[in-house]
């Protein structure tokens, strides 16, 4: 079950984000590592005269965890999304925004691990947000319920694609 949990979901990042299987993060094995980036720029008749550009990213980091994860092993998974923003976004007046999903698929989550999940929401801002922010969130994919657990900014159309499979 939770194998076909991944595979639909590498199917459905496939058409617009860059996936990847397998592969090991800061020295966490993640099964899947997708990225969706975005740049709008702005000119003045010309593309020489630049007025101004945004570059917005968003990256989901999906593992699968254990049946019955606790709150102490969620706060792990939150340091490799803190040390993954480290890494991976270069503030400039041109970024505009990263986000980090950490997508734990699993099942039998504490009440608890819940709520953190839910409630939970790191951002960071880049010299007063001139340079763009970070945001990093849980998303709680529960196969044996066929339930998502998110956070309340990720609720609805855009929690439905993690949705395992009946």
């Amino acid at each position: 079950m939770y194998d076909q949990c991944l595979q639909q979901l590498e199917e459905r990042y496939k058409s617009l984000w860059d996936v990847k299987r397998n592969v090991v993060v800061n020295g966490w094995k993640v099964d899947i590592l997708s990225r969706f980036a975005a740049r709008h720029e702005r000119y003045v008749l010309t593309k020489k005269a630049k007025i101004g550009s945004a570059q917005v990213d968003i990256y989901d980091i999906v593992i699968r965890v254990p049946q019955g994860l606790e709150l102490k092993e969620l706060l792990g998974f939150e340091q490799l999304g803190k040390d993954f923003i480290e890494m991976e976004v270069k503030p400039s007046f041109e970024h505009m925004c990263t986000e980090v999903r950490v997508v734990l698929v699993g099942s039998g989550y504490r009440e608890e691990t819940i709520k953190y999940a839910e409630e939970s929401k790191y951002t960071r801002n880049y010299l007063w947000g001139l340079k763009g922010w970070s945001t990093l969130v849980f998303i709680l994919v529960d196969v044996e319920k066929v339930a998502v657990y998110a956070h309340r900014g990720l609720k609805g159309k855009d929690s439905e694609i993690y949705m395992p499979p009946l």
